[in-house]
This record gives C-alpha cells, sequence and structure tokens, in this order.
C-alpha cells in the first residue's frame, strides 16, 4: 500500500502545502519503485524549466519527454503501464501548477513570472496505487528556488528517511 500525504502549512497569513508518496510498510515494491522514479525524473526534467516567461505547458511538456525517453527502460509491469498512462491523452488531466499566497490554491497559472509562488502538483494512479508529488516553487528571473527543499524525492530517498524514523 501507499499513502499520499498532502501537508498544508499557515504562518502570517501566508498557506502553502507540500505533498509526497510513501510506502505505508517502508519499503516500495519493485513496481512501485519504477513507477515512482519515472515519475520523479519527469517531475524534476520539468522544474528545470521553470523560470521567468515560462509557460507551464512547456514545464509539463519537459516531463512528459523525460518519460518518453525512459519508457524503454521500465523492466516491470507497473513500470510500463506508468509510463503509458503519463503519455496518454488525459495523462497530465490532473497536473497542476497553481498560485499560492493568500490562499493555498489561487488558480492554475498558464504562464510563470519572477516572485510567483506556485504549487507544482502532479499526480497520477496506476495498478491500484495513486503517486503524488508537490513542492511549492519560488519563479526567479533565471529559474526557481524549491521552498519546501529537504524532502525526499526518489524511492531510496524515501525509504532512507522512512528507515531513520523507526
Amino acid at each position: 500500500e501507499l499513502v499520499r500525504v498532502d501537508v498544508g502549512c499557515r504562518h502570517a497569513q501566508y498557506m502553502g502545502d507540500v505533498g509526497r508518496t510513501a510506502p505505508v510498510s517502508g519499503h516500495f515494491t519493485a513496481g512501485q519503485r519504477e513507477a515512482w522514479d519515472l515519475f520523479i525524473a519527469g517531475y524534476r526534467a520539468g522544474l528545470a524549466l521553470v523560470r521567468d516567461g515560462a509557460r507551464v505547458d512547456s514545464v509539463f511538456a519537459a516531463a512528459l519527454a523525460r518519460v518518453r525517453a525512459l519508457q524503454p527502460t521500465m523492466r516491470t509491469a507497473e513500470g510500463k503501464r506508468a509510463a503509458e498512462i503519463l503519455l496518454a491523452p488525459r495523462g497530465t488531466e490532473a497536473w497542476e501548477m497553481h498560485g499560492v499566497g493568500l490562499d493555498d490554491a489561487e488558480g492554475n497559472m498558464t504562464e510563470l513570472r519572477a516572485g510567483m509562488v506556485v504549487a507544482y502538483e502532479l499526480m497520477f494512479a496506476v495498478g491500484g496505487n495513486g503517486y503524488y508529488l508537490e513542492d511549492l516553487v519560488q519563479v526567479t528571473p533565471d529559474g526557481f528556488r524549491v521552498l519546501t527543499a529537504g524532502l525526499p524525492y526518489t524511492a531510496e530517498e524515501i525509504e532512507r528517511a522512512m528507515a531513520r524514523g523507526k
């Protein structure tokens, strides 16, 4: 089983949230690991495009391009199916990049501007498992700053963090 964690916060009238997916047992199955790490690779490829003037559809396209490039390397049924689902016409239907500030969801963006704080929030489901990832990101003139830095991303990092918590 996997658990989706979506944690909100409020500080001095500012709101935000962050999310991750983790295995209840502390260990991903081989299929979950492959699907999750494929998802993370796409997420990071999209994140790399975040900067002043970037279009959100271009960020999502970069994420999908990375998934497409990795698709032939998938070995498990769940990893193969994850790639198929993500690359399908409705594969990014649940993906969002929305504003964050006085409210935790201030509407979806189409173009990014320096100074914005956005939630980069991607999710999909495969094989009865839901995969969810969200970070708060500040858009800068030349790139981005992840405001929720320090959290684990890859399956290995999540498993290590969970093992330390026992």
